[in-house]
This record gives structure tokens, sequence and C-alpha cells, in this order.
């Protein structure tokens, strides 16, 4: 049976996307013995990769319009324009070196460069987690850094001005010493030699992916990818990209994968399909065309309220299609900085408006789904709410954290009366509640009517001071209290087997309040149950799905859904 990858789901999330095997003249130890993979040319363009000046994107023209080395189809500045403080340029030639001129503050021409210190673990094999220390990774126009391993760039995990966290990315050949650079539109820190790509371990063959089917489709179509050497010799399924996106596997064997089509930018982008195990990678170019017919409305924003305030502050988008039709809200920016959703529907989207601008600064405000953008441009201007920004209120708890509407729950915390004598306002989810009694660190209110049961909701407070928000806060339940246990499946025995054949999948809490048995799913398809109670659940593997296909399989009852992943294995 294949494993499942050992990460966690937002790990999954943020995992590197993954590019080309290859790297260019930047890997130090290049040369061109007859068993070199430096001689394939991964990008088709022409040029085996020791004499390719960006061997993971087709340039076959080999511009490199600075002279560094590094191909204009991959150079972070393709034009030899970023700069630093250190080079005493006079950007606006009024006779004051940038870093000393005034006019120049908060403009990037005129603005430090990153600068990088170390990198720890200084070697370890693609995939590893390293952290880059130094300052100014930050730029002023508040877009992250770009970092490069070599001529292959890495995954941002979390960052701060001081230190970014990193996935080493796939691409240098093993045991070939790489320079780091973190890119900023103030310039470009690099240390030269920095790191150390070991060799994957125990892995020889590499994935070859043949073909993807549907070559388009909207944002959450299932593909299947045909190939071979999908399994790593560490028994892990490949990981796949589309474009620079990571894909979720539903069911993988050595020759075949299917996927979900994750989320794009665009609608209407043709993007690559890569593949990647521990023995290597293999790639597609322009496998997968996205439509516009799974998303055909573009999101629509007609008003925000307030419409002034300072960062911190909730504000109410309202428009139509703020949901796609992916399921997934709309994503929301305030200027070029994104916003937090703390909820959301159709209609409606509540955010906290974002920090990083000065007062009396108006920006523009976009929603974006899957289906497109819409704008409503110097639609907030930021300012400070004199008297108040020192004391906002502070959400510590709410108990009891789960009910129906109508409940009465205490919430604590600190300044829930503002300076102006004014009790917070409460927010569940975009629902205000009825606030019974008050004081600096307390409020009883009642829980609001409108939101479903087995629903999760924020809790925000806010006064003229300010707002806070926790996630997740309270979870609505019906009279039968269902939200409190959903059903667990622990395992699935026989864990192989063919359509027809009888399974028992032991666990809890199968029969829900409502006293229906809990469904069970493998894949996507229902199982017939042939008998259940609370620990035991017997049922019948169900037909449409071809031997050799590992399934998830998952329970469902009125009170929730568990999923075991890639469970069984269907058998010829």
């Amino acid at each position: 049976m294949i494993e499942p990858h050992p990460t966690s789901a937002l790990s999954r999330r943020l995992r590197l996307s993954l590019g080309a095997a290859l790297v260019v003249g930047l890997v130090l130890g290049c040369d061109h013995g007859n068993d070199n993979p430096c001689l394939l040319d991964t990008d088709r363009d022409g040029y085996p990769a020791c004499d390719d000046n960006c061997p993971e994107a087709a340039n076959p023209d080999q511009l490199d319009a600075d002279g560094d080395g590094v191909g204009d189809a991959c150079d972070v500045d393709p034009l030899g324009e970023l700069t630093d403080c250190a080079d005493g340029l006079d950007g606006d030639d009024d006779g004051l070196v940038d870093c000393d001129d005034p006019d120049c503050e908060g403009s990037c021409a005129c603005s430090p460069g990153p600068l990088l210190d170390r990198v720890e673990p200084p070697s370890g094999p693609p995939g590893t987690v390293a952290t880059l220390v130094g300052s100014g990774f930050l730029g002023v126009d508040g877009v992250g850094p770009v970092v490069h391993f070599g001529s292959f760039e890495a995954r941002i995990l979390d960052l701060t001005d001081t230190q970014l966290i990193v996935l080493v990315p796939v691409g240098p050949p093993p045991d070939s010493l790489v320079d780091v650079t973190v890119g900023t539109c103030g310039g470009i820190g690099r240390l030269a030699g920095a790191y150390t790509v070991d060799d994957f371990l125990g892995c020889s063959l590499a994935p070859s992916l043949e073909s993807v089917d549907p070559d388009s489709g909207p944002v959450g179509t299932a593909v299947l990818l045909r190939g071979a050497a999908f399994i790593g010799d560490d028994g892990l399924a490949a990981h796949v990209t589309f474009g620079l996106t990571e894909a979720r596997v539903l069911a993988a064997t050595t020759t075949e994968m299917l996927v979900e089509a994750p989320t794009v930018p665009l609608d209407g982008t043709s993007v690559s399909v890569t593949v990647a195990t521990c023995g290597g990678t293999d790639r597609l170019d322009e496998a997968f065309t996205y439509d516009v017919t799974g998303c055909p409305r573009p999101p629509v924003l007609d008003s925000l309220e307030p419409t002034s305030g300072p960062a911190g502050t909730v504000v109410t988008l309202r428009g139509a299609d703020l949901i796609g039709a992916d399921g997934l809200a709309a994503s929301v920016r305030f200027g070029l900085t994104e916003a937090v959703v703390v909820d959301s529907a159709a209609e409606q989207l509540l955010v906290v408006v974002p920090d990083g601008f000065p007062d009396d600064t108006t920006v523009s405000v976009t929603v974006t789904t899957c289906g497109g953008t819409d704008m409503l441009a110097g639609a907030f201007t930021f300012d400070t709410l004199v008297g108040c920004t020192s004391t906002p209120p502070v959400f510590e708890s709410v108990e009891p954290s789960e009910g129906p509407a109508g409940t009465v729950v205490t919430i604590t915390g600190q300044d829930l009366i503002d300076l102006c004598d004014s009790v917070s306002v409460v927010l569940f989810g975009m629902e205000e509640a009825v606030v019974i009694d008050a004081t600096a660190t307390q409020l009883l209110v009642v829980v609001p009517e409108g939101i479903p049961a087995g629903t999760e909701v924020s809790l925000t407070l806010l006064n003229c001071c300010g707002t806070d928000s926790e996630p997740a806060a309270f979870t609505y339940s019906d009279a039968a209290g269902c939200t409190s246990t959903p059903p667990i499946l622990d395992t699935v025995d026989p864990g192989e087997g063919r359509a027809g054949d009888v399974v028992t999948l032991t666990g809890s809490r199968f029969i829900g309040p409502c006293d229906e048995a809990a469904i069970a799913r493998f894949g996507l398809t229902e199982a017939v149950t042939l008998d259940a109670t609370d620990t035991q659940l017997i049922v019948v593997v169900p037909g449409g799905i071809p031997a050799g296909t590992f399934v998830s399989v998952a329970v469902e009852n009125c009170c929730g859904t568990d999923t075991l992943p890639m469970a069984f294995e269907y058998v010829p």
C-alpha cells in the first residue's frame, strides 16, 4: 500500500511547486561527462543544461540583457536595474545620495536592498526546510521577496524582515554548490556558494509523464495522468503541480494518477503539468488549459462600509458572486496588500483592513475569484482614530464555544468597553449578537440566528479603538448537539480487494444522534452498508474503479465526516 505523504494539509498547500531537474553554469562543478545529467535538454529549447543559461524555461534565443549569466527568461532582474544603497546612486539627481535623501523615503529606487547573512542548515536534499537570516527582506512596496537556489526559485513558507523560511527547490544536481539570492524591489542580496544540495536518498528512477486527460477544464476538474514511476523508491506518490500550484492527489499507481486541477490566478491560462518524486521530475509544457466554464461569473463589488479607518478595521464588502463557482471566497486586496477575510457569503464579505499604509492614503479595493476580478478605485482611506489606537479590544475566550442560536455565552477579554464608554459590538460570522451585560473584561451575549448547524464562525469585537477577531471560535449545533461528535474512522480491514468484497470499517460514533448509520465512500463512490453499530460498519466494496488504484475511504453522518487517505487498494 502506498502511504500518503507525511505532511500536514497546511504544509502540503505550502509545499514548493516543482520545476525542472537540472541547473546551469550557476551551479559549480558541472562538466560534460557522458553520464552527466547536465547533457539533458529538459526545457526542450535546443541547449543542454550545462550550456543553457535558463534550463527550467525554454529560451532558444539565450538572451541575457544584463550579461550576468542568467537568461532573461528566468532572471529576477533581467535588465540589471535593481540596486542597493551601497552604490552611492542619486536617483532624483538632487545632489543627495539616495540613502540620505528624504525625498526618496518609501521609494523602491532609493530603498536598501536585502542583506543575506547566512543559510541554516547549509546543506540538505531538495525539500529541506531552510532558514535565511539577514535584513531588508520586506521591500517598501509591500511585495514579498523572491528566493533562488542557483537559478531555481524556492517556495517561501514564512517571512519577516529579518528571516525567511523556505523549501529548498528541486532542480540543482546532487552534490552541487549553489548561490542563494533574495530579491526585492530594492535590490538583490546574494551569498555565493551558500548551500550544498545533497542527493535524494535511495531514489534512482525518475518519473515519466506521458499524457494528461482531459487537457482542459475548470478549477476542480479531475485529471488523469498517465506515465511511469509515479511512485518513488521511498514509497511516496509523486507531487503534481499545474504551473506553480500544487494539485491534490486523489489516487495513484505507478502508471496512473488522478489529481484535482488546482486554483490558478486566471482562467484561460495554459499551464505545464509537472510530476516529481524523490527520483526527479518530468513535465509536459502547456499540458492543461483552464477554461471559464467552471467559473462563469466574475465577482461584483458594489460597496464597502466603512470607507475609512485605521489598520485592523473590520470592513463589510457588499456585491454579488463573492464566492466563486469553486466554492472559495474571494481574495481581497487593499491596494496591493491582501486582507484577511473573516467571514464570507455570496453577497457579503467581512475583512480586516491590512496594515502598512500611512495616514491619509486612499487605495483601491479589489475582489478576485476563479471567475475574475472587480475593483472599486479610491474606495478606502487610511486614518487614525485619535485617542483610541492604543487600546483596541482583545478577545481571550468564549464559553460555551458551541450551541444553537439563542444560547447565552460569556466572552472574556480586555478593553471591551472603549474610551468613549461604548460597549464593543460582537459579530458571530457576519451576524451581530445582542449584548445583555458588559464590563471592560466580560460580555454576556446571545448567539444570533441565521447560521446553519455545523457551521464554525469567527467571533469579532469592534469598538472605536479597533477590532479583534478569533477565527472558528464558535460552532453552531442543532438541538441534538451533532457538531460535537463527528464520526472517527480508525481502520479498514482488509486494506485491499475487489469490487463486491466485504470489508469492515472500525472506529467510533458511526451512529449519529439522528440514529442514522454513517455512509461509507471509497474514493467518490458510495458503498452499500450491510450492518452497522456505533463502532463498526460492514460494507460492500463498490465497483467502477480500475484495478491498481488506491482510494481514500470516508465515513459520513449528520455530525460530520472522517477520511483515511489512500486506505484501500483495488487489486486485479
